[in-house]
């Protein structure tokens, strides 16, 4: 019979006629497998003791018809030594093991991050390197998250309602994420809004930690991808809605009279800071990428292929929502929320919509979250450079400060929903005026500057960075529009902001 070698974890046994045993392992190259080791309840057995729940094992295999046989075992880790004296430990490794059990469904199919996931698990049992349910929960909730079951932390996983810093929130494991106070359940416990912001700022240090490659870029190829044809899907899907034409003429046609009611230049300074935020170029965090790209293409076209896709996926949206805003009867004006109020109605009326409506939301918290590590990325980038940090230190400093400078969003609506700062607004519009009206337009002015007058890097130097690679080029004319031209608009978008 063939035979192959791997290391494994053991999950379970079962018996097997008089002195045999059937072994149920997590390997490294082969995932689950179900194997016979023969005559290893005999007390004269050369590895019974070594087949044991939660025992480390390097294996020599043989090929079987129907199931494997184990011919040689080699302890690797005794896992079982430090875990089988702790009744809390030995409850929690059975959770871990049955639960890699139950996750890896498919036998001869190699899941590394599973294994090492259940490796780490119980190294730390063992090793009683913390108390042994928040190690069980902690496996569960990653190995939940590799299968594909990531806990939704966006809205109430009962009636889908989007969370807010209001009213109070639960979290429950068996249920699968966040729940609201009309939904939740005993078992589950309170999470205050803070726990989530923190949360979502450790999850994006942590991504930023691991490097733009392994953190990511790993993240967002897929998801992007995804949730771009998606998009496209629902596109499609909103022309053939009852008054869909309607909602088509209402988005793509000007209405002149309310430009005139409320200002062209109003009009095109929202649109202006919108393509800023959008964009990402106030706070240089769409520099920061372009310092890493490779020189085989031109920066300039590459800039002029995002600003294509990001055109694309706008107008997509908006063929989306509008003409399911006139075809269920919802009010256009309701703003960022429509989306959680127009799109569950095409979703419910949509075949297959549970699926199509997951599948969504699940993407449109990778590409908020994508913002999020943008952010992040460009504020590590600046520490890494001006300091010679490291990147895991870079990652570990700014988390902290991060998490402080976070809490006027976290009290904004509760204990300082009273306090209102600039013109009359209150915590987070004041903090969103000041990014939106000043830090953007602002940044991207002195950026410009920066990059086309003397006092700077100079425009020659600039343009040939810019030209360097294949595709589209800056001609050399366009100095005088650079120099004078650009920084009056920024100035002017600037100036209308604040007015």
């Amino acid at each position: 019979m063939p035979l192959y070698q791997d290391e494994g974890v053991v999950l379970r046994t079962v018996k097997l006629g008089e002195a045999d045993r059937i072994v149920t392992l997590l390997t490294r190259d082969h995932g689950k497998i179900r194997a016979v080791a023969k005559g290893v309840r005999r007390t004269k057995s050369r590895f019974g003791g070594r087949l044991e729940p939660f025992m480390r094992v390097s294996l020599l295999i043989a090929e079987g018809r129907s199931l494997d046989v184990i011919s040689q075992a080699e302890s690797v880790s005794a896992y079982a030594r430090g875990i089988c004296t702790d009744f809390k430990a030995y409850t929690a490794a059975n959770v871990i093991c049955e639960t890699a059990d139950k996750l890896v469904v498919t036998e001869q199919e190699r899941s590394v991050a599973q294994y090492r996931l259940v490796l780490g698990a119980l190294n730390a049992l063992s090793k009683h390197a913390h108390e042994a349910a928040a190690i069980g929960d902690s496996y569960v909730m990653r190995a939940l998250a590799i299968a594909g079951w990531t806990p939704r932390l966006r809205a109430c996983v009962v009636c889908g309602e989007p969370i807010s810093a209001d009213r109070p929130w639960f979290f429950s494991i068996s249920a699968g994420g966040l729940m609201c106070l009309t939904d939740h359940i005993r078992e589950s416990f309170d999470v205050s809004w803070n726990a989530i912001c923190q949360l979502t700022v450790l999850l994006g240090f942590f991504v930023c930690s691991r490097g733009l490659q392994n953190g990511l870029e790993k993240i967002s190829k897929v998801m992007m991808s995804a949730l771009l044809g998606l998009i496209v899907i629902l596109a499609v899907h909103s022309f053939t809605l009852s008054g869909a034409g309607e909602g088509i003429r209402f988005y793509l046609i000007p209405n002149l009279g309310t430009i005139r009611e409320v200002g062209i230049g109003n009009v095109v300074s929202a649109a202006m800071n919108q393509a800023f935020f959008t964009l990402s170029l106030g706070v240089a965090a769409m520099e920061i990428f372009g310092s890493y790209m490779s020189r085989d293409n031109s920066l300039a076209g590459e800039g002029a292929r995002i600003c294509a896709l990001d055109t694309f996926v706008a107008i997509m949206a908006g063929l989306i929502i509008f003409p399911a805003c006139f075809s269920y009867g919802v009010e256009v004006g309701a703003g960022p929320k429509l989306i959680f109020i127009t799109l569950p109605n095409v979703f419910v009326n949509m075949e297959g919509g549970r699926i199509w409506g997951t599948l969504f939301f699940l993407f449109m918290t990778f590409a908020s979250f994508s913002t999020i590590i943008a952010v992040f990325e460009n504020i590590m980038s600046f520490c890494m450079d001006m300091f010679g940090w490291n990147r895991k230190k870079a990652a570990l400093v700014n988390c902290v400060i991060i998490l402080i400078a976070s809490m006027p969003c976290v009290l904004g609506y509760n204990v300082w929903s009273d306090l209102h700062l600039i013109g009359g607004r209150d915590v987070l519009d004041s903090e969103d005026f000041i990014v939106s009206n000043l830090l953007l337009p602002g940044g991207s002015l002195i950026y410009l500057l920066f990059c086309v007058t003397k006092w700077g890097w100079g425009f020659d130097n600039y343009l040939e960075e810019a030209n360097t690679g294949k595709g589209l080029k800056i001609a050399k004319g366009l100095k005088p529009y650079f120099q004078f031209v650009l920084p009056v608009l920024i100035l002017f978008i600037l100036i209308q902001g604040l007015i």
